[in-house]
């Protein structure tokens, strides 16, 4: 978002140009979805700029750009990133319920598997610029292929007794470099 351009100047812009909607048909769409992503008074914040929300509210106000024009895909790339985890959890919650809602689809980019599993059907994991793993999401930690059980053994977890984030060694890395050459 551009900080000098209001969020409701910023939600409606591909209303505006692209559905060619007047200005006040643009924000009543607007207002309407930002109700339906959990912004409260859309006709207050809609008049605020991209520094007056917190980190979840402009999330919120994202997903709603998402949706304005009915698409049938959505790109969410590190939706949650820098997001505290009960914000996270509210946001993936909030995509999920969307994409499913609408019944579209929706291809998301993240690092963290674990959420990837819980939003997704099918999880595909890269490594320089190439899918090297594929599995339906409910069999994450089924797969061997060594990139995806490095990135599942670098996630931190409450129960573990780790001290350090596990991560990927040189010889790991020849290791996952060898087996995407086999490929």
């Amino acid at each position: 978002m551009n900080p000098v351009h209001t969020v409701g100047e910023f939600l409606t812009e591909a209303l505006r140009v692209n559905r060619r909607m007047s200005r006040r048909d643009a924000f009543a769409r607007i207002a309407e979805l930002c109700r339906e992503v959990g912004i409260t008074d859309p006709e207050t914040q809609l008049k605020a700029y991209p520094y007056q929300f917190s980190g979840g509210m402009l999330q919120r106000a994202v997903i709603a750009a998402a949706l304005a024009t009915d698409p049938r895909l959505i790109l969410a790339d590190e939706p949650t990133t820098a997001l505290d985890v009960t914000r996270q959890a509210e946001v993936a919650a909030l995509l999920r319920g969307q994409v499913r809602e609408r019944g579209i689809g929706m291809m998301f980019i993240t690092h963290d598997l674990e959420l990837a599993a819980a939003l997704c059907d099918r999880v595909y994991v890269m490594y320089r610029g190439g899918i090297v793993d594929g599995f339906r999401a409910d069999r994450i930690f089924e797969s061997r292929h060594p990139y995806t059980m490095a990135l599942l053994r670098a996630r931190p977890s409450l129960g573990s007794d780790r001290r350090r984030l596990a991560t990927i060694t040189e010889e790991l890395r020849a290791e996952i470099d060898e087996e995407v050459g086999r490929r």
